[in-house]
């Protein structure tokens, strides 16, 4: 077994003036012995004292002790005599040559209360680990400031310590900026302090003690030459430019920082987020602050800019404090610093190449095996979680690889892969490229230009900042005019595809040679899945179905061709007759990982237990037949009177969220009820409306009207107005109260599914039908009477649902409404109706008043 040390620990070169090189350093068991063993061996003879490695257990148990080794120094893990610490119940740890004695075997202990004594370790356990020697457990200092650490240096409480966006060698912008906002969370402002003449480079850090900072992204040192802050290369950063000290004030004790190297770890000092330091190049004596100006940007205008400088005196805020940086970004960083290093390189020497043909020096350093490995690389660094993951690791890895994207989206290195792809187009398009770059490379070059967009699918997909870029004109035909080349065709349509999901509005610059460029390449290449997902994607977005990409595929495809065989739409509510299982089953589950079960086997037997609660329980909705998440999709809509808005419709998609479980809350019994009634209502309303107007259009004997029946919508209405009348006199107080708040919630509801307009329409039909010339003989006698009776019922209705309510009153308080009202009145049938809404009019002359 291998175990990683929880610090890093590398030698420094005994030159101090050139940056070391940082080992990483591990432990290995050389030996592991039970108590018993070892408490017998300790009390043998000095011959087997020493036996490193003899005998031992194979298998690693909790509570063993075991001897670690330093894989590089080849020294054994100790707990030494000494003590650094305020605690002197405390002692160091350090590293010793021989593993004689009790002092270099420490045993192991579960972290965790699901394992116990005698239990096997395995890999990934949390263990704790005790000195036999001292019985002290082994603490590592959580909070401080070591060594090797990545960080952000804070200046004041908003801005750090970071380079501009447009960072190069050349001395006007070879600078250091105090920067707030964005910066703060991206890769730029990330800088590393590495120890000086200190046996262990990851030693704690503390004051007056000698270190450098070094910038991840660039891989440059922070250095110092009279007053100005740069970065240097590794290969100029000597101890007089680069070397700094952190001081608890600006008036220190002068002491003799190059003497010796410090012995030990260090003691805990500089602590995250707590510790404000000062920091002064040892070389000139000036310390870190800040020059301001005011600079004029794109897009902004003048701002302020704040400028590092080296100064004798600075100002009062010069202090900083530190803040480590997450391992995800420290670990992109490295991954970012790499990569631009290598493409940079590789973008040299293509225009060497091109410019002064292969035999150029900048051409002659590219390493194309090197470029080909890390296409590969960030191909996977980039990848998706696998469907083998469970749901809380699937999250985790959707949040670093989205921590990923925008990381390298910010630093610019998408951008840099973009430019590359356009050298390859330039490159590739010269009457002599084949014999330029030679048939060797011919093949392999052929290789990057495909990684190349696979790279920009990944690092986009998924991520609708990253696609929404694309989704400008220009973008977009530079990406259909690359599928003429076969090559790169794959990595193109990835490409195409996450751009046209994740950033719908793509869809509505997509134009005819578009299509046409995308079809042609299904007629090379048949039904290729990825040029089909393309297609597809072109139709559809948010929900909506996109209809001139539609007619244009249709146009350019389906005549005449095989390669398209059948489609269909659907709706995403059903009717009750079509609603079968397969269609509208569902499932409430825990996580999004749960046992599959086989749902049909039987019918559950009993009540069931008590296991979702109301306003408690989160719970995720799986559909059955196609194992879809209940999920939500975010788009722009217009809305009268709001403008754009942002609004989510319910979609059914594979992963889905985070935030997709579901809370549950029930129904004010009042609210059921009536939503119920609304059902019913809006039923027999909808067919009545229906049915007149096929009796205005095709007689009495079409079949909507046929299937009316006048005595449902008249006994509707009756207990319609029941259902809304108010309490009675002699109820009391509180029940009154009670039956005016249940009759509100009524009036509102109703009001809002929108059942009072459809009322007021059925009203509107009634008076078109009497009043055409031969209304008596089209409906006939026998429902003449009962025709009647609903036209009277309606505007008692429309009183009943109005009365006492201030906001439905108010909706008449229009000329056009009130000319509609008095206008009826010249009907003796209605006017009884009519008279029964005085209420109405009480209710516009209050609003009249207000």
């Amino acid at each position: 077994m291998v175990y990683s040390a929880l610090s890093e620990y590398a030698f420094v070169r005994k030159d101090s003036d050139i940056p070391p090189d940082i080992a990483i350093c591990m432990l290995y068991i050389d030996n592991a012995l039970s108590m018993r063993a070892l408490q017998e061996m300790m009390s043998a003879d000095s011959e087997h004292k020493s036996a490193s490695g003899a005998g031992g257990h194979k298998t690693l148990l909790y509570g063993h002790a075991v001897q670690l080794k330093h894989v590089q120094s080849e020294m054994y893990l100790a707990c030494l005599s000494s003590c650094s610490s305020n605690d002197k119940l405390a002692f160091d740890v350090g590293v010793q040559e021989t593993n004689e004695g009790e002092a270099c075997w420490w045993t192991i202990h579960p972290a965790s209360k699901q394992r116990s004594e005698g239990e096997k370790v395995r890999v990934g356990d949390d263990v704790i680990l005790v000195s036999v020697a001292t019985e002290r457990y082994l603490l590592g200092f959580e909070g401080y400031v070591f060594g090797n650490d990545v960080m952000r240096l804070f200046h004041g409480n908003d801005e750090c310590l970071t380079i501009p966006e447009n960072w190069s060698e050349h001395p006007q912008h070879n600078m250091v900026i105090y920067e707030g906002g964005a910066a703060v969370n991206q890769a730029r402002s990330l800088w590393r302090i590495e120890l000086i003449r200190m046996k262990w480079h990851g030693a704690m850090v503390g004051w007056e003690q000698l270190f450098r900072i070094k910038h991840i992204t660039s891989g440059r040192y922070l250095g110092v030459i009279e007053n100005a802050v740069q970065l240097y290369h590794k290969d100029k950063a000597d101890f007089d430019l680069t070397a700094f000290v952190m001081c608890q004030n600006k008036d220190p004790k002068k002491q003799m920082l190059d003497e010796k190297e410090e012995e030990g770890m260090g003691a805990a000092t500089i602590q995250y987020g707590e510790t404000n330091a000062f920091i002064q190049h040892v070389k000139t004596q000036l310390w870190m602050s800040y020059q301001t100006s005011e600079v004029t940007k794109k897009g902004l205008g003048k701002v302020e800019e704040k400028k590092a400088v080296a100064l004798k005196d600075g100002h009062m805020d010069d202090c900083y404090t530190f803040f480590m940086a997450l391992e995800e970004e420290s670990k992109s960083a490295r991954v970012i610093r790499k990569c631009s290093s290598v493409l940079n390189r590789f973008l040299k020497g293509i225009d060497a190449l091109q410019n002064e043909g292969h035999h150029s020096a900048d051409w002659a350093r590219v390493d194309l095996n090197e470029v080909l490995k890390l296409m590969e690389d960030l191909i996977e660094y980039f990848s998706q979680p696998s469907d083998e993951q469970d749901f809380e690791e699937k999250q985790t890895r959707f949040r670093a690889l989205r921590s990923r994207q925008d990381l390298f989206q910010e630093e610019g290195v998408l951008n840099m892969i973009l430019d590359t792809i356009d050298k390859f187009s330039q490159m590739e398009a010269l009457p002599d490229f084949a014999g330029l770059i030679g048939e060797e490379t011919h093949m392999m070059w052929e290789e990057i230009a495909t990684y190349l967009y696979l790279l920009v699918a990944a690092m986009i997909k998924g991520n609708h900042y990253n696609c929404a870029q694309f989704a400008a004109a220009q973008r977009l035909d530079w990406l259909f005019g690359r599928l003429s080349n076969p090559q790169s065709a794959e990595g193109i349509l990835d490409v195409l595809y996450c751009v046209l999901t994740e950033s719908p509005e793509a869809l509505n610059m997509i134009n005819e040679g578009h299509i046409r460029s995308v079809i042609s390449l299904l007629e090379k290449v048949g039904r290729d899945p990825k040029v089909l997902d393309v297609l597809s994607s072109l139709c559809e977005g948010n929900g909506m179905a996109v209809r001139s990409s539609q007619n244009l595929i249709t146009a350019y495809l389906l005549p005449g061709k095989d390669l398209l065989l059948q489609t269909a739409m659907r709706d995403h509510l059903y009717h009750k007759d079509k609603a079968d299982f397969d269609l509208t089953a569902f499932v409430m589950c825990q996580n999004k990982d749960p046992k599959k079960q086989m749902l049909d086997e039987k019918e559950e037997e009993g009540m069931g237990a008590a296991t979702i609660q109301y306003g408690e329980t989160n719970a995720f909705i799986q559909h059955v037949k196609t194992q879809l998440w209940m999920s939500y999709q975010t788009s722009e809509v217009t809305k009268k009177g709001l403008g754009k808005v942002e609004e989510k419709k319910a979609v059914a998609l594979k992963d889905g969220h985070m935030d997709d479980c579901y809370t549950f809350f029930m129904a004010l019994e009042e609210e059921s009820k009536s939503a119920r009634v609304i059902r019913k209502c809006s039923s027999v309303l909808n067919r009545f409306l229906k049915g007149i107007d096929a009796l205005q259009n095709e007689g009495h004997h079409s079949a909507d009207w046929a299937r009316v029946d006048l005595n449902e919508v008249l006994k509707l209405m009756e207990d319609l107005i029941e259902y809304f009348s108010q309490p009675s006199d002699e109820q009391d107080f509180e029940e009154k109260q009670t039956r005016f708040r249940a009759l509100r919630s009524r009036q509102d509801l109703f009001q809002e599914e929108g059942v009072l307009n459809m009322i007021l329409d059925t009203i509107d039909k009634f008076s078109q039908m009497e009043a055409l010339p031969d209304f008596a003989g089209l409906i006939g006698e026998e429902t003449h009477m009962m025709w009647e009776e609903i036209a009277t019922y309606l505007y008692l209705l429309v009183a009943a649902m109005i009365k006492g309510n201030h906001y439905n009153c108010a909706q008449f308080a229009a000329a056009q409404r009130l000319d509609w009202l008095f206008g009826r009145l010249s009907n003796p049938q209605s006017a009884e109706g009519m008279e029964s809404s005085r209420q109405l009019f009480a209710g516009i002359f209050f609003l009249f008043c207000c």
